[in-house]
């Protein structure tokens, strides 16, 4: 690996280690509600309750709700499952890659996650990866949009982030998400930031961005 030039990273979770397919998501809502469903049709007031459960401002209950005023005879377990279609799983050899990594870097994590999602994954690690506790085995810290009520790529967010960091004596790091709207956000904050390609494995690309100037 390149010449160490951080103290630590602070990764995105999906699409860097959790791999998402929006393909299936947005398929089996469009089965649900009976349009198509994606990015540009999803109703304002829809997408501002997927934002506000995103940061924990919303219950899933609540959140259901939102789906069933234009879909009144949608179930929670209904709109829970389509939800959960989302998230694939993690490559086994993640795992080991990052073990190794901490051995050089202090390792965070930051996501914009909910607490249906959050649900699934831990069951998912403890089922397929016999990982108890996927956030605090493999990371120093995490910061999940729903616990600290805050969501990327709004500045507080990283204002937030930062500041913890810093307490922990960490100055210098590489932040590296998917979404390049996150990416430009970091930046605005003064982070080093760079946007990884999910089509790509983040252990085969990680020493690329950490030799970027």
């Amino acid at each position: 690996m390149s010449e160490q030039k951080y103290q630590a990273i602070v990764f995105d979770f999906g699409n860097i280690f959790m791999r998402l397919d929006y393909e299936v998501f947005f398929n089996r809502f469009s089965e649900l509600m009976g349009y198509t469903f994606n990015r540009e049709t999803v109703p304002p007031d829809l997408m501002h309750a997927m934002k506000q459960h995103e940061m924990g401002l919303l219950s899933n209950e609540d959140w259901v709700k939102a789906f069933q005023v234009i879909k009144p005879e949608l179930t929670k377990q209904q709109v829970f499952e389509a939800w959960n279609k989302l998230l694939v799983g993690v490559p086994k050899h993640h795992f080991k890659f990052l073990k190794e990594l901490e051995k050089k870097y202090r390792l965070f994590l930051l996501s914009n996650i909910n607490a249906v999602h959050e649900a699934w994954i831990d069951d998912y690690m403890k089922k397929e990866h016999g990982v108890e506790d996927f956030k605090t085995q493999y990371f120093q810290e995490y910061f999940y949009s729903h616990h600290i009520h805050l969501r990327k790529p709004n500045k507080n967010i990283y204002t937030h982030v930062e500041a913890k960091l810093n307490e922990l004596g960490v100055t210098d790091f590489l932040f590296i998400d998917d979404m390049e709207e996150n990416v430009i956000g970091a930046r605005q904050a003064g982070w080093k930031a760079v946007q990884h390609n999910p089509t790509e494995d983040i252990v085969e690309k990680l020493e690329s961005y950490l030799s970027k100037p």
